[in-house]
């Protein structure tokens, strides 16, 4: 029976539209794979004499839609679609556009589940293409004969897809060239940008210098970029932050940059690193020139002595671009180091190796779970809403392994709202009647499974320093008095600070106080406040004295919030000795503004480009498993926490917890709930996709047992939907005998759900999601002598992770829940 009906298709192209995509080429001859997956959803017409047909590019915001006079049936049609390839060489001149047809493949070629339509097509195109490109293209189909032509792509308002490919070795570079061939720049006023660089680990490397007189701010040019197709760069986004800023071909509109990568048409990353800290003691920042020259790079220093030095690298790609730089600035900074500092930061490194070895509650720390008063209790702290809000967790079955007392706990001063007062004395504020001492010791009576018990405060003591004489800290310690200007409220004032010359004996007296009430581990935040004062004098005394009093009374534990700074970065975090530092990677989550959240996973996300390489344990900071989320965020944080590599922190309000969600994130470990963390800093799997691109988030991380972990994000507005492919070590056939893929997600009803687990086959998987959606895609290596591939534990976001523990026999329960999954496809618990 026939009636007239909608029809909606969406093409999934790989490689994408809207983004630029990296090809290797082992010779000339070698064709450029595409494939195109078609959704077709048929929607009953509400007009009896018409139908149409309509365009949706999930790789792009717009939607086009063509009305045609010609009937279809309600039911699923059969008509065969075109599908052509519309390119052009750009290398060619002139550059002239051509089609290429696909050709059809059974949908048995993919073993993965589809994304929901009434039809999927799958077609293939192997195009033969002898230019060294770039290759821009865009998609045009029809539908059945009469069908109109419908494009994907600029032409319909969204964005080609290009092609940059690695030239084959006989048309590719053979070793590091001048710089100069890198930036348009007069060589010779740069020392060292004449020069080769020489080549570390599989990445060229140039060390940049050049006098600066004075001791006032200062701007150097280094040049324009040549032949840049797109380019990443953390930039300051505020005082405390860094925050990812993406571009295309001309470096422009950029401020405060600490680090850039770009991306050339010839498909290698340079990346530019100034120096910031060390001998020299300025920072420096790149940023764009936006009057006499547009789009040249410019290194601007604040006030310090010295000149300025900048680290260029290049490779392959962005991640052992910067990798190379970050390794070039450690090397750089080594070499600055007085030789008395260095006996003393060698005798600190060895008492850490000593301490390792007796600290067997490390794991705690960093995988336990952990819970934060800051936003669940606000500024509004007192000694029994915290016990309340342990009690009421207790009560739902929760139990933390990491208490953070958080903000207005101290003895304060001049306090007006949540960022403004000074620290008057080590003692607890009036509303801690039992002092910090009594509280710890009735929560560790009440709620013995907490490990370890933390407090917050400022690197300065608290946001406006210290309570001027006649205070207890102002009266024992040497002090220094400093103009503040407010870089948001626009007012100035005097603060006082413990002097550069106390500053080691405040720390060490602060944390002994903190020691003997209990305490083991802290939060200092408001780190970039000291970058506020212009006095770079403080900077290095006052890191040193934070990291030696956090080994000698916590054992390093110790959170590092609110300081991205290059300074900072180098002096403390850059350090490749003791346990990594929990390093907060991007600016606060805030459950109450919706608007924000996707950005914090983007950010956190491509932040990583440049922290991972650092010796860090990421935060993405805390967030909430309950209201004020809707149950869609709750999840879509729980997941991005989950492959970030990092702690699990919640700051639920009391009471208001969604049980499901912890769940799938933890697992109960030797007593303790533990988090089934990723084994690294994760990072955005594509650079050089901004937030207004219209492509998904993918996050690539793994596991102790092996597995190989995708999380796969749409931070967009719009539906997006993509052909994914596989993670690295799976396409590369790592472990010889492949893998077994299962996909994590949340249905609509918002229960966990994971699909049958197939063999992986292919290079891709199909992935289409809403604004917010997510899925997550765990990679077992397959035992094939054997015939089984360990998936971990059920209902879990990364089952994988719980391997680790079941192998060291502290996993509790793991009778219910481990999964072996046989070559066969039969599984067992």
């Amino acid at each position: 029976m026939a009636s007239d009906a909608d029809l909606t298709f969406t093409p999934l192209l790989h490689p994408p539209l809207s983004s630029t995509t990296i090809h290797r080429r082992g010779s000339l001859d070698a064709p450029v794979e595409f494939t195109c997956l078609l959704l077709t959803h048929v929607t009953p017409s509400s007009s009896p004499t018409s139908a149409a047909t309509s365009n949706t590019s999930s790789s792009s915001s717009s939607t086009t839609t063509t009305t045609t006079t010609t009937p279809t049936p309600a039911r699923v049609p059969a008509d065969a679609f075109s599908v052509l390839l519309w390119y052009t060489d750009t290398s060619q001149t002139p550059a002239t556009w051509h089609p290429a047809p696909f050709t059809p493949l059974p949908l048995s070629t993919t073993p993965f589940p589809l994304p929901p339509a009434d039809r999927h097509d799958l077609f293939h195109l192997a195009l033969p293409i002898r230019g060294l490109g770039p290759l821009q293209f865009a998609l045009k189909y029809k539908f059945g004969d009469t069908g109109p032509w419908l494009w994907a792509g600029s032409r319909i308002g969204g964005g080609d897809g290009r092609v940059l490919f690695f030239p084959p070795p006989e048309h590719g570079p053979r070793g590091p060239v001048p710089v100069g061939q890198l930036f348009k720049f007069a060589g010779q006023r740069w020392e060292g940008g004449a020069e080769p660089g020489r080549v570390e680990d599989g990445a060229w490397v140039y060390r940049l210098s050049r006098g600066v007189e004075g001791e006032g701010p200062a701007t150097e040019r280094l040049g324009r970029p040549l032949g840049v197709e797109r380019w990443w760069a953390a930039v300051k986004i505020a005082v405390p932050w860094l925050g990812p800023l993406h571009g295309k071909g001309c470096w422009e509109g950029v401020r405060g940059a600490a680090v850039a990568v770009f991306c050339r048409r010839d498909a290698m990353k340079v990346c530019v690193l100034p120096v910031s800290g060390g001998k020299d003691g300025r920072e420096w920042m790149l940023e764009s020139d936006e009057e006499g020259s547009p789009g040249d790079l410019v290194v601007a220093g604040g006030t310090g002595r010295g000149g300025c030095r900048v680290v260029v690298t290049v490779a392959e790609t962005a991640d052992k671009a910067v990798g190379a730089a970050v390794a070039e600035v450690g090397r750089i900074l080594a070499e600055d180091e007085e030789v008395e500092e260095k006996l003393v930061r060698l005798e600190i490194e060895a008492e850490k190796e000593e301490d390792e070895e007796e600290d067997e509650n490390r794991a705690d720390w960093e995988c336990g779970l952990s819970y934060s008063t800051w936003n669940s209790l606000g500024s509004d702290l007192t000694e029994d809403r915290i016990l309340d809000a342990l009690q009421k967790q207790k009560e739902a079955g929760i139990k933390i392994c990491n208490l953070i007392i958080d903000d207005n706990w101290q003895d304060l001063a001049s306090r007006n709202g949540t960022n403004t007062g000074t620290l008057s004395s080590f003692d607890a504020n009036s509303s801690f009647p039992s002092g910090l001492s009594g509280l710890v010791s009735t929560i560790r009576t009440r709620f013995p499974y907490i490990r370890h018990i933390g407090v917050w405060h400022a690197l300065g003591g608290y946001w406006d320093g210290i309570t001027p004489s006649p205070s207890p800290l102002a009266d024992t310690y040497a002090t220094k008095t400093l103009t503040w200007a407010d870089n948001v409220g626009g007012s100035t004032k005097e603060v006082t600070l413990i002097a550069p010359c106390a500053v080691h004996q405040f720390y060490d007296d602060f944390y002994a106080s903190l020691a003997a009430a209990g305490i083991d581990c802290v939060k200092a935040d408001c780190q970039s406040r000291l970058d506020e004062y212009g006095d770079p004098s403080l900077w290095e005394p006052y890191q040193s004295a934070l990291r030696a009093a956090a080994h000698k009374h916590f054992s390093d534990r110790a959170i590092w919030c609110m300081s991205h700074l290059p300074r900072n970065l180098w002096s403390s975090l850059l350090r490749r000795s003791g346990p990594p530092r929990l390093f907060r990677t991007s600016d606060d989550f805030y459950p109450s503004t919706p608007a924000t959240h996707a950005w914090h996973i983007h950010a956190n996300a491509h932040n990583g480009t440049l922290f991972s390489h650092l010796h860090i344990f990421p935060d993405w900071d805390m967030f909430a498993t309950a209201a004020p989320l809707t149950p869609a965020a709750a999840w879509l944080h729980a997941a991005a926490r989950a492959v970030s590599g990092g702690p699990l922190f919640i700051t639920d309000p009391p009471g208001a917890h969604t049980p499901a969600i912890i769940a799938a994130l933890t697992a109960p470990v030797a007593g303790r709930t533990h988090a089934l963390q990723c084994t690294r800093p994760a990072r955005a799997r594509e650079t050089f996709v901004g937030f207004a691109d219209p492509r998904l988030l993918v996050l690539d991380n793994e596991t102790h047992t092996g597995a190989a972990v995708m999380g796969v994000f749409n931070t967009t507005l719009g539906t997006l939907g993509e052909l994914v492919p596989l993670p690295a070590p799976v396409t590369a056939g790592e472990g010889g005998g492949g893998w077994i893929a299962r996909r994590t997600r949340v249905d609509a009803a918002g229960t966990l759900v994971a699909d049958t687990p197939v063999k992986v086959r292919g290079a891709w998987v199909p992935v289409q999601l809403p604004p917010g959606g997510w899925e997550v895609w765990t990679f077992s290596p397959l035992n094939e002598a054997i015939a089984f591939a360990v998936l971990g534990l059920r209902g879990k976001i990364v089952g994988p992770r719980a391997a680790h523990h079941w192998a060291e026999g502290v996993l509790e329960d793991w009778n219910d829940g481990m999964v072996l999954t046989v070559g066969s496809g039969r599984s067992a618990a």
